[in-house]
């Protein structure tokens, strides 16, 4: 690759894309490296179509906020599942947070 990369190209479409593949060679092929990172993207497909199932249903997301929110929340879900831990409970914990701070001192009665 890196030969075929040298070659001058008179197309400029050609020279663009040469010179970047160039830039980004040591990101093209990372998943003949590590024998862990896997040399498809299913897991990313699969994270992302609950989002799109979502979408699809509600005819899109109907603020940039909401949108947001639905987000961050789907990262969680999809994180807790990997992790198998349960969902609603790191959600509750969250929301819920480890309560008031205890007093330093106690006040005498």
């Amino acid at each position: 690759m890196a030969a075929q990369l040298r070659v001058g190209r008179k197309d400029s479409d050609a020279a663009r894309i040469a010179k970047e593949l160039r830039k980004r060679r040591g990101m093209l092929f990372t998943f003949l490296r590590p024998p862990r990172v896997p040399y498809h993207n299913n897991g990313v497909a699969n994270a992302i179509r609950q989002g799109v199932l979502i979408w699809r249903v509600s005819g899109g997301r109907r603020t940039w906020a909401g949108a947001h929110v639905l987000e961050r929340l789907l990262t969680v879900y999809r994180t807790c599942r990997k992790r198998g831990v349960s969902f609603r409970d790191r959600l509750i914990t969250t929301l819920m947070g480890p309560g008031p701070p205890l007093p330093l001192v106690c006040p005498q009665t």
